[in-house]
């Protein structure tokens, strides 16, 4: 369980907050996004990623994927956009 999970189930929110994938934006300093299923474009102005059911594409400067793996992924650097394709 993901440390989102477990501080909504703190909360007692995991029941009204179901979710295919979230994001999760850090200022405009860096992004964790959740129910990843694979990176498709990996570069330091855009990353793109397939979730279910859609792309889901995020814009900034000096991307830097800080963590990938078991369906997350960490981003830095500065984000200016997120939007779905």
């Amino acid at each position: 369980m993901s440390f989102i999970e477990d501080t909504l189930k703190l909360l007692g929110l995991s029941e009204i907050a179901p979710y295919s994938h979230r994001i999760t934006l850090y200022g405009k300093s860096g992004a964790l996004i959740e129910g990843v299923k694979k990176i498709t474009v990996y570069s330091q102005n855009r990353v793109e990623f397939l979730i279910k059911g859609s792309i889901l594409v995020v814009l900034g400067e000096g991307i830097k994927i800080t963590k990938y793996g078991e369906g997350e992924v960490a981003l830095t650097g500065k984000i200016t956009g997120v939007s779905y394709s």
